[in-house]
């Protein structure tokens, strides 16, 4: 195959918005295209030379992928194990065994489906992971262990049959993976994203590209192929800066950049300007170090925002790049560029020696991954005890048929409370109904206000949750065993929280324009009313303060922490005023957490010298729960039910 220096200008192109993007770099919103342009190219190379070595009789699998072997993994090996001693040294527990989870998968080329599994890939959480970026690696292996048995089944036809049934098949995997992630970018964005079925049209554009070319020129003149390939590069750059989070990916305006690739490689010729930007030798300098600089930047981005700084903007977020392009430059010079020369090893050699490597990771990854997992049930045993998200929990154990008993509800934030709660119960003989589920308050008439295209089905969910448990405790109520109903929510999060599109959080099932504002303390104050109808009496424990960066401070040693409480006091308030003239009971978990302090709640107890009290900044650890399970304790007991 004929050298074609553009094309490494090219990935240079796809690169650099990805870093940036991942950078933090508000301009390259959409940086994350470049790994579709990626896509693109791997598929016109790959095909062009498996389908030339098909015509000369020269292919083999072994052949392929001893190449494909010496390609990619002495590069990504050498960074997944210069990343494994900083992950152990600096990680949590949890954040431990997610990561042994993808070094687990990075052996065994699945990283896109756990990255699916554990969605997604633009949360908050996801820009922390240091192998998030192997996922694309996992799709394009994927996609090489069946395309070349598909390339070799259609050249065992004649020549003739061949090239109708190749571009036929072709053709229609490539509209129905396209439909398939159109579908999916607006009904299963995660799935949609990480895997293969809807990834695949991408690389059949590049494929598409190599067929075209074989055994012919481009006919065009030179004003054409400078217009058409100028035209790519914009369609690339504005793709870049104009999608952001939101833009469903892949989709059919995914194909604003993939044509755009296709754009240059098939018209960036040479006299055209195009050709001679991208060819520069500045550029293709890039391009050649560009899988190496995509393997490392994640890695230390990941880690230097884990453990150092918060964000990788301006000068920090430039050195953060230039490292990566240091670091790039040497593994290309001293890795890439020695394993790809075919006299370094024997075929043999890197063969057995890539099967043992992979072997390796997959057997450290799962085998840390299951200590870890013993590590992150003690620690979670001693500071917070949240199940699964979305699961509907309900502490039987602390339930056994006892003849009084008290009901808790509420989401996630109920969750954290639900184990001290039924500890401190069940030790003065009193039961515990735990009545849970995540993301989903104890408000009647509210519904979760997820855009259906973030394939979340929320707004469904926690009405038929909520009138199923008020079924539960209507039951509970007649038969005379419970009086109190402990309601516990994330209000403050509901009070101001947004999704993706930038709407409230919660809606009124009757009433859709309420504001969060409105809403909250109506539908409470009539879900307290309707639990008193029953004959019992809520015990709503009040807004605490919450702090979105303690797990990022914790883990950097911060001893000294502490949360502000205006926004509690002042959701505190509006709730308060919407329970007027209510017979209802309060709990107040700012003063109970905070104690006198007006302006701020310490997170560790006795000046740092106990654990603290929240575990992840939102939600209570165990020594939280059990301050607030006191409380309830006293409360019951105060009422002589014990």
């Amino acid at each position: 195959m004929k050298y074609r220096a553009e094309i490494d200008g090219l990935r240079a192109l796809a690169v650099l918005p990805v870093i940036l993007f991942h950078a933090g770099f508000d301009l390259f919103s959409g940086g994350y295209v470049g790994v579709d342009v990626f896509f693109v190219i791997s598929g016109y190379l790959i095909t062009t030379i498996i389908v030339n070595e098909l015509e000369d009789r020269r292919f083999s699998l072994l052949g392929f992928y001893e190449r494909r072997a010496r390609r990619i993994l002495p590069a990504l090996c050498l960074v997944v194990l210069v990343t494994i001693p900083f992950a152990w040294m600096w990680l949590t527990p949890k954040d431990m065994k997610d990561f042994a989870q993808s070094v687990l998968a990075v052996g065994t080329f699945s990283s896109n489906i756990l990255f699916w599994r554990e969605s997604g890939y633009f949360e908050s959480a996801a820009e922390l992971k240091p192998l998030l970026h192997t996922w694309s690696l996992a799709v394009e292996e994927q996609y090489y262990i069946l395309f070349p048995l598909f390339l070799m089944l259609c050249w065992k036809l004649g020549a003739a049959l061949r090239h109708r049934v190749l571009i036929g098949l072709l053709v229609l995997i490539f509209i129905g993976s396209l439909a398939i992630g159109h579908w999916g970018a607006i009904h299963k964005p995660a799935a949609a994203f990480f895997l293969l079925p809807t990834r695949g049209w991408e690389l059949l554009l590049g494929a598409f590209c190599a067929l075209y070319l074989r055994n012919r020129e481009i006919q065009t003149g030179a004003l054409t192929n400078q217009v058409l390939s100028t035209v790519g590069v914009f369609m690339i750059v504005l793709a870049c800066c104009a999608f952001d989070e939101y833009t469903p990916t892949p989709s059919l305006i995914t194909l604003i950049p993939t044509l755009g690739a296709v754009l240059v490689i098939l018209f960036a010729r040479e006299g055209a300007l195009t050709h001679r930007i991208l060819s520069f030798a500045p550029v293709v300098g890039i391009g050649l170090i560009s899988y190496s600089a995509y393997l490392w930047h994640q890695p230390l981005f990941a880690l230097l925002k884990y453990h150092f700084v918060d964000d990788l903007h301006n000068l920090t977020g430039i050195a953060a790049i230039l490292g990566s392009a240091a670091l790039a430059y040497l593994s290309w010079k001293y890795v890439e560029a020695p394993f790809r020369n075919s006299s370094f090893m024997t075929r043999k050699a890197i063969l057995t020696t890539s099967a043992a490597a992979l072997l390796a990771l997959a057997l450290f990854g799962g085998l840390v991954s299951m200590n870890t997992a013993n590590a992150l049930e003690a620690f979670r045993k001693n500071y917070y005890n949240v199940t699964q998200i979305e699961s509907v929990t309900s502490a039987d154990q602390f339930y056994n048929g006892q003849e009084d008993v008290v009901i808790l509800w509420g989401d996630s934030y109920a969750d954290a409370i639900s184990y001290p709660l039924g500890e401190v119960l069940n030790e003065a003989g009193i039961g515990l109904k735990a009545l849970i589920k995540h993301s989903c308050p104890s408000i009647l008439g509210t519904l979760r206000n997820e855009p259906k295209r973030l394939g979340v089905h929320f707004a469904g969910d926690c009405k038929a949750h909520n009138e199923a448990q008020l079924s539960d405790i209507e039951a509970l109520a007649h038969e005379g065993r419970a009086r109190y109903v402990v309601m516990l929510s994330a209000y403050l999060w509901y009070l101001d929280g947004r999704n993706t599109d930038g709407a409230p959080i919660l809606i009124d099932e009757d009433e859709p324009d309420l504001t969060a504002a409105q809403l909250i303390p109506q539908n409470l104050r009539a879900t307290a009313e309707q639990l008193q109808v029953l004959g019992l009496t809520p015990i709503i424990i009040m807004p605490y303060p919450i702090y979105g960066d303690l797990e990022k401070d914790l883990r950097r040693g911060e001893a000294d922490i502490t949360i502000p409480t205006q926004a509690a006091d002042a959701a505190s308030t509006l709730l308060m005023q919407g329970m007027q003239d209510n017979d209802f009971l309060a709990i107040d978990a700012r003063g109970v957490l905070c104690g006198s302090n007006t302006d701020e709640c310490a997170v560790f107890l006795n000046d740092g010298t106990q654990p603290y009290l929240w575990y992840d900044g939102s939600h209570l650890s165990r020594f939280g729960a059990e301050e607030i399970a006191e409380q309830v304790k006293a409360i019951v007991n105060a009422t002589g039910l014990k």
